[in-house]
């Protein structure tokens, strides 16, 4: 018995959270910005827990346990900060699971760290499975996009009682979320299209289907993590012709990180109305709004996606006027300043860590890890989109 869950135990905890990396992406219910991360949080809690169970029982038969050491100062980084943000929080119910159809509670966070930890302790050396799995999911779900925008989506959808059908949301349940997520994987369908061998023509088309889906999507935050991502990895592809390609590859990246940034920082410092859209001006309100809630509660915040309830507190008039009115959003639209209205300097330095370490550890590739460099310009196509987006359960999962 002992050595029989040995040898399978591995085998189904891969196959188990195979289904998580293609079934969060897709799994979807019919309700546009309302129930869309219902069934991928839950499937994540039926899964979660159970490959964590099967590797207990490894580990008590004596299985190594040096796979779980993968990524823990980054789990801990964000767990830690975001429970001892929740003890000393004052909305401990709301914060849980937070605001209804985003999911930026605790609990959403908290497991998928654990799948972060479990997926990078039983993937170690199956890269190239676990870059298939993805780019595969990615592939459908811009498929999915691509049939909305040309009107042939069986499904009907409908925001505010209205019909909006030819909506790319995808399976996501928002166009900028879509695009976020196919943003984050055209660099890595681009890796996996230079390093396939046996499925190259496929893995090409899929690439190329991930890009369109992205361009449908119309989704600016989107398009720049694909240029920021795709450059880091391009640097790679191109290394062996160019010697400086993945010098220049980082310094494109950290240029469209840069201009992303500044656009939001011009409309708290510049003219009002100024010469940018509305949605790049609303955003920089909503940072404001972030860095008066940190000021608020400095060390650990009021708790995890608190922002939703106490933002409204903070709005000015500018702001209440240029959205809608009631119309106030539930994140500040950068995933760092979240972290530090909610859960203080010390989510938001937590969070940090976890970024310069995943900085830290693709700077460190050799020239030769392709697949690796592509895996990091999925990575940094993230940093960048999460710097004008929210993190929803499906771009989190994902990344």
């Amino acid at each position: 018995m002992k050595r029989y869950i040995l040898e399978q135990g591995p085998v189904a905890r891969r196959a188990l959270l195979l289904i998580l990396v293609v079934g969060v992406p897709l799994l979807f219910m019919r309700n546009l910005l309302d129930a869309i991360n219902v069934p991928k949080l839950g499937l994540l809690l039926m899964i979660v827990p159970l490959v964590a169970a099967i590797r207990v029982i490894e580990l008590l038969q004596g299985a190594d346990r040096s796979g779980l050491k993968r990524v823990a100062l980054p789990a801990a980084a964000i767990a830690v900060p975001l429970t001892i943000s929740w003890i000393f929080s004052p909305y401990k119910a709301w914060a849980l699971f937070g605001n209804y159809s985003r999911f930026g509670g605790l609990i959403s966070y908290l497991v998928v760290v654990a799948f972060g930890v479990l997926l990078a302790d039983a993937f170690a050396g199956r890269a190239l499975t676990l870059a298939r799995a993805l780019v595969g999911a990615g592939t459908i779900a811009a498929a999915y996009a691509l049939l909305q925008f040309v009107g042939l989506d069986p499904f009907e959808w409908v925001l505010r009682g209205e019909i909006a059908n030819r909506l790319t949301v995808s399976s996501f349940g928002n166009t900028n979320f879509a695009g976020g997520v196919f943003g984050i994987m055209v660099p890595l369908a681009v890796g996996l299209a230079a390093v396939e061998r046996e499925r190259r023509t496929l893995a090409i088309g899929a690439a190329a289907v991930i890009f369109l889906g992205l361009l449908v999507t119309v989704s600016q935050g989107g398009l720049a993590a694909a240029a920021a991502g795709g450059a880091v990895t391009g640097g790679f592809i191109l290394l062996p012709r160019w010697p400086k390609a993945r010098l220049v590859g980082a310094l494109v990246a950290s240029v469209v990180a840069l201009a992303t940034v500044g656009a939001v920082l011009f409309t708290i410092v510049g003219p009002k109305p100024g010469p940018l859209p509305l949605t790049v001006e609303s955003r920089g309100e909503w940072w404001v709004i972030a860095a008066k809630m940190t000021a608020d509660s400095p060390l650990v915040g009021r708790g995890p996606d608190v922002y939703a309830l106490e933002g409204t507190l903070h709005r000015s008039r500018e702001e209440a006027a240029g959205v809608g009115g009631f119309d106030f959003t539930d994140q500040p639209h950068n995933v760092a300043l979240w972290f530090f209205a909610c859960a203080g300097a010390l989510g938001g330095a937590g969070f940090l860590v976890a970024v310069g370490w995943g900085l830290k550890r693709g700077l460190e590739l050799g020239d030769d890890q392709v697949l690796a460099g592509a895996f990091f310009g999925a990575v940094a196509a993230y940093f960048v989109q999460y710097l004008v987006s929210i993190d929803t359960v499906a771009l989190r999962t994902v990344f």
